[in-house]
């Protein structure tokens, strides 16, 4: 059994997987499998079925689907999660491993680096400001702050409890996935601890871009969490701001963001469900292993 499950998605990008790849292989720690989740287009050119779990998903799947794909694959205990284009180095995953066997910690974030530091993890609800998410600032940048969960770029987690959320919210785009994810776990009092030291370098742009759907969606989520009044008032009232700096389009997909009161039902259900697995769990024996053996290889089909 491993002690740590490495998810790599394919993002329609072959040479940017295989650049993360290569650097996992070599920096591999002896007691971990590496999962590469793809949507049927990758073929696998260097045959390494022989060192990696190929799961496949349906053609046109969503990165967040392979995200959730390979978590159901995963047997280890600690799930880590790369984006592809992130380059590892040896001994990245010890600190993170080492923190997570405390059961106190549910999530583990590292440093996210390009020649300087870009990432320390995602910014806590007691700190985070709408003005700063209208802008897409949604990581924390100086190494001493606390994170409320670690970035997707590379994420640890402790399987039981991602697995008692049903994984990443597929009804989310990929730059505000983990968003979601960290500020759920904050709520639910799942704790996030940096591995001090640790660090992998990002080589292409980040996850984290402020596109229309990247701020439309992160307006839904500050209503959800409260911290931005929704409704057509405050949708207004951002939408005047946004023009004044000249941000047309993010001002509309902000305002936009603002008007759905559907979504923050949906989160509060996402938190009531997720409560209620988390009871289940810590009613069950601690060792008891989720998604293994038969469970498990029936989501594993060679690419």
């Amino acid at each position: 059994m491993p002690n740590v499950s490495i998810i790599i998605p394919h993002r329609q990008d072959d040479s940017r997987l295989e650049a993360t790849l290569v650097s996992v292989l070599e920096n591999r720690p002896d007691d971990c499998e590496v999962i590469v989740v793809h949507d049927g287009c990758y073929r696998d050119p260097y045959s390494l079925r022989d060192e990696v779990i190929f799961v496949e998903e349906e053609s046109g799947s969503g990165s967040v689907r392979l995200l959730n794909a390979g978590l159901r694959a995963a047997c280890a205990p600690v799930v880590n999660v790369l984006l592809d284009g992130v380059v590892v180095a040896e001994g990245w995953t010890e600190g993170a491993s080492a923190l997570l066997s405390d059961p106190k910690h549910t999530t583990a974030s590292v440093n996210l680096v390009d020649g300087k530091l870009v990432s320390t993890g995602i910014v806590p609800l007691t700190r985070v400001r709408a003005s700063g998410l209208m802008r897409g600032e949604v990581e924390q940048t100086r190494s001493n702050n606390l994170v409320s969960g670690p970035t997707l770029a590379c994420g640890f987690y402790r399987r039981k409890q991602l697995l008692a959320l049903d994984g990443w919210n597929e009804r989310l785009d990929l730059s505000v996935v983990d968003v979601e994810l960290a500020w759920i776990m904050q709520t639910l009092g799942l704790n996030c601890v940096a591995a001090e030291g640790a660090a992998v370098h990002l080589t292409g742009a980040s996850h984290h871009q402020a596109s229309p759907v990247m701020l439309q969606q992160t307006a839904e989520l500050a209503v959800a969490f409260g911290i931005s009044g929704g409704g057509a008032g405050a949708a207004m009232g951002d939408f005047a701001k946004g023009l004044l700096s000249g941000r047309m389009a993010g001002a509309t997909a902000w305002a936009k963001g603002l008007m759905n009161q559907r979504f923050t039902r949906s989160i509060l259900a996402r938190l009531e469900a997720a409560k209620e697995q988390l009871a289940v769990q810590a009613e069950e024996a601690p060792d008891l292993r989720f998604y293994e053996g038969e469970a498990s290889t029936a989501w594993r089909r060679a690419a």
